[in-house]
């Protein structure tokens, strides 16, 4: 872990101010632990970020990341994220480290979408994104909204979610009943439900539901940002709240396949926090 500009003594990060700030540390230590300033570069909100014009790679986890460069439109949420084109090319919905909803968001997001990938189960691939204050500045649009007025984003690295809407791809949030049987992977509603009561998910589970051209429909899983405890860490998880909002959709799916696979993953996932505690000793 950095150590805090400034500072003369540990931070008690029990305190709601030092849980933001550690939430950010921690973020930004997830993605970018030992990249230096390397010239020429940009001033971001966290100080000196490495500046590449097509982006770059962050070297521990294999992630890439692009700037954000182009502001399409404001999207539905608590944390009001918007969807943004990137200098790579592609879309994401964009999630700001200092949204309304809690400094640990980001940190969930990006830890929970890997969680998720560890079990197999489908959802956007994310990318670390650099948000700049040219950007901003050139994009009020984009600031968030509050009862006080508006909050301009924090600048520095926030969090993309691939869009899955590209191309006339047609999304559905919602799905009546009838609808159920087309999905072909129901069976990972149960296993997103399991890793979610273990993760401590604090809300429904958000699915999105994009069809093919033979009208089946598959489960992406977003929306991470209510795992652990929550985006401020100290909201009570309740099993009930992580189902997916219509619970009918759980019927009909073998409980010993649902465990079988959970079993299969968790022996997979273990070889991966393994992987993991090594590269963390490794950091520290």
């Amino acid at each position: 872990m950095p150590r805090l500009a400034g500072r003369s003594r540990v931070p008690d990060w029990r305190s709601r101010r030092h849980q933001g700030e550690k939430s950010l540390i921690d973020f930004r230590c997830f993605l970018a632990h030992g990249l230096l300033p390397l010239a020429p570069g940009v001033r971001v909100g966290w100080g000196w970020f490495p500046y590449h014009p097509s982006g770059g790679r962050m070297s521990m986890l294999g992630k890439g990341y692009a700037f954000v460069t182009r502001h399409i439109r404001n999207l539905r949420g608590g944390s009001q994220p918007i969807l943004a084109e990137a200098s790579d090319g592609q879309l994401y919905v964009v999630k700001f480290t200092n949204n309304l909803q809690g400094a640990n968001l980001p940190f969930n997001e990006s830890i929970g979408s890997e969680l998720y990938r560890a079990f197999g189960l489908a959802g956007p691939a994310w990318t670390p994104l650099v948000v700049t204050d040219s950007f901003l500045d050139r994009n009020p649009d984009c600031w968030m909204q509050t009862a006080e007025g508006c909050l301009r984003p924090a600048s520095g690295l926030c969090f993309g979610s691939a869009y899955l809407g590209r191309d006339g791809i047609r999304l559905l949030e919602v799905l009546p009943e009838t609808s159920f049987k087309r999905v072909r992977n129901i069976e990972s509603l149960w296993l997103a439900l399991m890793i979610d009561i273990c993760a401590r998910h604090t809300d429904n589970r958000q699915a999105i539901f994009r069809e093919d051209i033979e009208g089946g429909l598959r489960a992406f899983f977003i929306d991470h940002g209510n795992l652990f405890g929550g985006p401020n860490g100290a909201q009570r998880p309740n099993f009930l709240a992580s189902l997916y909002l219509d619970s009918r959709i759980y019927r009909g799916v073998s409980s010993r396949f649902v465990l079988e696979h959970f079993h299969h993953s968790c022996t997979q996932l273990r070889v991966n926090l393994n992987q993991a505690c090594a590269l963390s000793a490794e950091i520290s």
